[in-house]
């Protein structure tokens, strides 16, 4: 057994963590009392290859998270005005269906709505109230604004006190100054592609090969100038890295230039075109970063607070899927494996070739169904069995990895799913996960404030 210490600056212990002992809580007639108690586990065994990754979903889960769902996405035009270097659609992948210039149908659309609504207005559905999102994508969503026009004036014709819908959207902003106004009238969310200054967003290029920087940078200064509190509060960027920018001076030009944090996203691994694998390894090398002697960055701080707090979070050993294993002290965890989402219980999204997949980020490859003229084509019970067969697929790549029980991979981001040979490029031996390890209880040994600010702002629900 290995014990970290972490000491105050009155050297008394200021945190400890024992792997094996967690804390429960426990009634005791009109109060809850915490108590700790030993993990009883086979002391010749690694308590994270004891875990076992043999999970399965059946059908009626299916069932469960689409009479539940929270947010429904478009893939509105498989056009673009732009032609970035690296767009998940371009030469560098080859998991997409063929881009020609389409527009998706509004009353197909229309009826793949209806089709949802069906069950989000059952007493299948747990919510009391439903919050619904429409997110648009493209291509640029925007090169079809009929569209996003026409489904945002059906889905409020179907409001009720129980159900209202909310719009988001990710844009190119080459044509946001044109559309702001119903943008703003509808409370969009909009997530702006940029890259950063000029020479960063240098990829980002239009049609014939011209630079988009100004033309975006002019858009949203208008649109931050002329609708400040709707700039505030829904405008939110997304910076791509790669090796004509790096992390420091992304966030430096989004705070002077804008105010804001942008989502910083490394280049799309998954189904990288293996005739441009050398041109996508240079590209996504982000440029080295200048070490400046300063204080550090208050946002700098907050990031790794929360990669301290989801760290002691997963592997505290107070971490429980559900109230039955939180009760139940003897339940054992049987995991699913990698971190990909129950299908369609984040989203679920429709390709402008009728295509259904559980999220816009999958391979096109991967879809689970099909929207026809009159039906839904979704069939729980053979997307249950699909992806029972990717977990089977996995289980061996899987079983001794120390990422296993926290994986921060989705599977269809795995090289080969399905295959014999499946190859995760965040698969980790004991020697790096004791690496990880010691650099999070050295991070807390040095900074010992980070612990009690960690306490302090971890949320409780009731």
């Amino acid at each position: 057994m290995v014990n970290y210490i972490v000491n105050g600056d009155d050297s008394r212990p200021f945190v400890q963590v024992v792997p094996q002992t967690v804390l429960r809580l426990v009634k005791e007639s009109n109060s809850i009392q915490i108590q700790e108690r030993p993990i009883h586990r086979s002391e010749s065994k690694d308590w994270i290859l004891e875990s076992r990754i043999e999970g399965t979903i059946s059908a009626s889960t299916v069932q469960d998270q689409l009479t539940n769902i929270r947010h429904i996405g478009f893939e509105v035009t498989d056009a673009c005005n732009l032609k970035c270097t690296y767009c998940a659609y371009g030469k560098l992948y080859n998991d997409y269906d063929e881009r020609k210039g389409q527009k998706m149908d509004s009353a197909r659309a229309k009826r793949f709505l209806d089709h949802l609504l069906v069950g989000i207005s059952s007493t299948a559905n747990q919510s009391a109230h439903n919050k619904v999102y429409i997110s648009f994508y493209g291509g640029e969503p925007l090169l079809n604004m009929p569209f996003i026009e026409e489904i945002v004036h059906y889905t409020q014709s179907k409001q009720t006190d129980e159900l209202s819908f909310h719009y988001m959207m990710t844009s190119n902003a080459v044509y946001l100054k044109k559309y702001i106004p119903f943008l703003v009238e509808h409370d969009f969310r909009v997530m702006v592609s940029l890259d950063g200054t000029a020479s960063h967003d240098a990829y980002r290029l239009f049609q014939n090969g011209q630079e988009s920087f100004q033309t975006v940078y002019t858009n949203v200064k208008y649109v931050q100038t002329t609708y400040p509190d709707y700039f505030n509060k829904n405008i939110s960027f997304n910076a791509v890295l790669h090796n004509l920018n790096n992390r420091q001076e992304i966030l430096d030009f989004f705070q002077r230039e804008f105010g804001k944090q942008p989502n910083l996203s490394d280049l799309n691994n998954s189904g990288v075109n293996p005739l441009y694998q050398s041109e996508f390894d240079t590209m996504k090398q982000t440029k080295p970063v200048v070490e400046v002697e300063q204080a550090e960055d208050p946002l700098m701080q907050d990031r790794k607070i929360n990669a301290l707090q989801e760290f002691i979070f997963q592997y505290s050993g107070n971490k429980y899927s559900d109230y039955n294993t939180l009760l139940d002290s003897k339940a054992e965890n049987n995991y699913i494996p990698t971190a990909t989402c129950l299908p369609f219980s984040k989203r679920i999204f429709l390709t402008v070739n009728n295509k259904i997949l559980p999220c816009e980020k999958i391979g096109q490859q991967y879809a689970m169904g099909r929207m026809s003229n009159d039906e839904l084509g979704l069939d729980c019970e053979h997307i249950a069995s699909r992806y029972n067969a990717y977990y089977r697929s996995l289980h061996e790549l899987c079983k001794d990895c120390y990422n296993k029980i926290n994986c921060p991979k989705c599977m269809f981001g795995i090289e080969g799913l399905g295959d014999t040979n499946p190859f995760c490029n965040k698969k980790i031996d004991k020697e790096a996960f004791t690496s990880r390890l010691q650099e999070k209880m050295n991070c807390l040994r040095e900074n010992p404030e980070l612990y009690k600010k960690i306490i302090e702002t971890v949320m409780v629900e009731r």
